[in-house]
C-alpha cells in the first residue's frame, strides 16, 4: 500500500506539475440563511431552516453547498443536505432577481421523504 501510495503522488507531480505552484484565488462568497414553512400531506406543516454558503463564479452565476433542517412541526431531527446553484440579475439600483436550485438527499425525524431527494427551485 505504501508503494503505490509513493507511486500514486509520482505520478500526480508528472501529470500535474502546475498544481505544485498555484496559488489560492479569492472570490467573493455569501452566506445565506433562509426559514419556511411546508406544507406536509395530512395538515402537517414543517419549518425549515437553511443555510448555503455559495461562492460567486463570476458576476451573476453562484454555487455552493447547502443543508436545510426542520426547526418547527413534528419532523424535528429532519435533515437534507446538497449543493445550490444559482444566478444574480441587477433589475436597477435597489432590485436584484436572484433564481436558483438546490438539490440534495437526507431524511431523520420520521419524515415521510420517500428516496431522501429534495429539489427545491427559488426565484
Amino acid at each position: 500500500m505504501k508503494q503505490f501510495l509513493s507511486i500514486l503522488i509520482a505520478l500526480s507531480w508528472l501529470v500535474f506539475p502546475t498544481l505544485a505552484h498555484a496559488t489560492l484565488k479569492a472570490r467573493p462568497s455569501m452566506l445565506r440563511l433562509t426559514f419556511e414553512e411546508i406544507d406536509l400531506p395530512g395538515n402537517e406543516s414543517m419549518g425549515l431552516l437553511g443555510s448555503s454558503y455559495l461562492v460567486h463564479l463570476n458576476r451573476n452565476i453562484y454555487a455552493g453547498l447547502g443543508i436545510y433542517s426542520a426547526v418547527t412541526g413534528q419532523r424535528g431531527g429532519f435533515f437534507t443536505g446538497g449543493l445550490e446553484t444559482g444566478l444574480v440579475k441587477k433589475m436597477g439600483r435597489q432590485w436584484t432577481l436572484d433564481t436558483g436550485l438546490f438539490i440534495g438527499g437526507g431524511g431523520g425525524g420520521a419524515a415521510p421523504q420517500g428516496g431522501g431527494l429534495m429539489i427545491r427551485p427559488h426565484v
